[in-house]
C-alpha cells in the first residue's frame, strides 16, 4: 500500500497469465503510472491461479482500492513462508480485539510475540510450544486501531522496552512495534509517543 501511494495513479497493469510460475522475488507484475513504472515482486515461490480481470479496463483500482477491488493476482504456493516474511507480521484489530482494552493483556500479548525466545536446539523440536509468529519475528505492524487503542499498545510496548513508531495519517495510521535491537545497534527510526492529531 505504501509503495502504491508512492507510485501515483496507475494507468496500465501488465499482469502474468494463469499458470505462470515465479520464484521468490521474481517480477510478478508491472504497474505503469503517469511518470514512472513499478515492479511487483512475488513474495513466494508459486503459481498464478487467478488474475484480476477488471484491471485491464480499470487499472486505477490499484491506486484507489489496493486492498479490495484493486488486487492483482492470486498465487498458489506450498505453504512454506520465506524467512524474510517471518520477520514481520501485520496485525489487524480483529487479531487483538480480545485484549486491546486491557493494558496488562496487551503487554502479555506483545511479550509472547516479540520477547519470546527460541532455544538454539529448536531444530530438534525445542521451543515448539511458542507461537509460530514468535519464531524469528522482528516487528509487528498494527492496522485498523483508533488513536486510543494505538496509544494503549504504544504504552504497553514502552513498558516492555520495545521500540515503537507510527506512520500514516487518519484512519490508515499504523503503529509498528519492534523487537529490541541488539546492544550497540542503532534503531533506524525514532521512538516516540503517538501523534494524537489524527482524525478517526
Amino acid at each position: 500500500q505504501a509503495a502504491q501511494q508512492a507510485l501515483g495513479e496507475v494507468v496500465f497493469c501488465r499482469l502474468p497469465k494463469v499458470g505462470d510460475r515465479f520464484k521468490t522475488m521474481d517480477t510478478l507484475a508491472t504497474l505503469e503510472a503517469v511518470k514512472t513504472v513499478g515492479e511487483v515482486k512475488s513474495p513466494v515461490y508459486g503459481e498464478v491461479i487467478k488474475i484480476n480481470p477488471r484491471l485491464e479496463r480499470e487499472p486505477a483500482l490499484v491506486t484507489f482500492a489496493p486492498l479490495t477491488e484493486g488486487w492483482l493476482v492470486q498465487v498458489s504456493f506450498n505453504g512454506k513462508i520465506p524467512k524474510y516474511l517471518q520477520r514481520s507480521r501485520a496485525v489487524s484489530r480483529a487479531d487483538i480485539e480480545h485484549v486491546v482494552e486491557d493494558p496488562e493483556a496487551v503487554r502479555a500479548w506483545l511479550s509472547e510475540h516479540l520477547l519470546a525466545t527460541v532455544p538454539s536446539d529448536d531444530a530438534d523440536g525445542a521451543g515448539s510450544e511458542l507461537p509460530e509468529a514468535a519464531r524469528g519475528l522482528q516487528q509487528l505492524t498494527f492496522d485498523g486501531l483508533n488513536s486510543k487503542e494505538r496509544f494503549l499498545v504504544h504504552e504497553a510496548a514502552e513498558d516492555l522496552g520495545l521500540p515503537s513508531t507510527s506512520r500514516g495519517v487518519g484512519a490508515s495510521r499504523q503503529l509498528i512495534v519492534r523487537r529490541p535491537a541488539p546492544t550497540g545497534e542503532a534503531d533506524g527510526e525514532e521512538e516516540g509517543e503517538e501523534d494524537e492529531e489524527d482524525e478517526e
